[in-house]
């Protein structure tokens, strides 16, 4: 390990390591990923240092699908993808990209600052807005390196995801069940949702198609000294315009703020996005259609599998923001 790390140390100093001793931490993993930080002590022939670097480790394993799933981030790293980032957003700097025998290695910049509900309503609208800025730019300007990514989640996969999760809750007849102790206008939105899935879907197919994270949620965003760093990319690709955005509303994040957050991130989103490319023709967004297709079916599911009480009352409180989000004239 000592031999590893005195390339990546020389990688991001430009400096020949001559020693260095180590410790090593293990942070919370990507989708597929094994992330362990690495900190000590370098020493070049006229200074020492202290530093920290991240190793990220990816294998495949089982019948993952798509197949190359487990190496898409791996893949996205060596490819231009960071030359389109700017100084405000953009992903951790890497030093030492490897795949071998079928286990990526990813040596990586670590970024200590805040994330996941620590994230100020400030901090939400700055990502919304460059994530739109970013989706615009890559709109507008097709890059042909994009194109010629084939490793790549497809925009039907917000589909894929919805009716996956729908099957898994099985079927929803126990909402009408009189002994349901789900409060009645929760069970009645539920069912509202589920009679309306193709509907909706069919008005988010004709919008536009962007570039997207894949999994832009809170844990998913560090923000630094003004800096907003997404990290774990194993499930980018293609995506309707706004996914995104619905995650990083209603994927777990602060149900006291959801409904500011989608009012104020919707907003800097398409704000965003319009410096780049013409909008005015996307009167409805569908981004509430998405946090229902995505994230309705995700509660219910947890609802349902969940056996401590509290567990379930995060849920019930969950499905209330969703739909005061329903109900709210904006």
């Amino acid at each position: 390990m000592i031999e590893v790390l005195k390339i990546v140390l020389k990688k991001k100093t430009n400096q020949d390591i001559i020693d260095l001793d180590y410790q090593a931490r293990d942070l919370p993993g990507g989708t597929f990923g094994y992330v362990t930080l690495y900190t000590g002590t370098a020493r070049t022939l006229k200074t020492e240092f202290p530093y920290q670097v991240v190793l990220k480790i990816s294998k495949q394993y089982g019948q993952m699908k798509p197949p190359g799933h487990w190496c898409r981030e791996y893949e996205l790293f060596n490819s231009q993808l960071g030359t389109t980032f700017s100084k405000s957003f953009r992903w951790p700097e890497v030093y030492l990209c490897d795949l071998y025998n079928n286990v990526t290695y990813i040596w990586m910049e670590y970024i200590d600052g805040i994330s996941g509900n620590a994230l100020t309503s400030e901090m939400y609208e700055q990502a919304a807005f460059h994530l739109g800025s970013w989706q615009g730019k890559l709109y507008a300007e097709k890059p042909a390196f994009l194109s010629e990514l084939t490793n790549l989640y497809q925009p039907d996969s917000i589909m894929g995801v919805c009716y996956m999760t729908r099957s898994m809750s099985q079927n929803l007849r126990f909402l009408k069940h009189p002994d349901c102790e789900l409060p009645k206008h929760l069970c009645q939105m539920i069912l509202d949702v589920d009679a309306s899935v193709d509907h909706k879907y069919s008005r988010i197919q004709k919008l536009p198609v962007v570039f997207s994270h894949g999994d832009f949620w809170v844990t998913n965003i560090i923000y630094q000294k003004g800096i907003i760093y997404l990290i774990d990319w194993e499930v980018a690709g293609w995506n309707y315009l706004g996914d995104d955005l619905a995650s990083l509303i209603a994927d777990e994040s602060d149900l006291d703020k959801v409904l500011d957050h989608y009012q104020r991130c919707t907003r800097a989103y398409f704000q965003g996005f319009s410096e780049h490319t013409d909008v005015i023709s996307i009167k409805d967004h569908c981004v509430l259609e998405m946090i229902q297709l995505r994230f309705v079916y995700k509660s219910i599911l947890y609802y349902i599998t969940s056996e401590k009480p509290e567990d379930k009352v995060n849920q019930i409180n969950t499905l209330q923001k969703f739909y005061e989000l329903t109900t709210k004239d904006f």
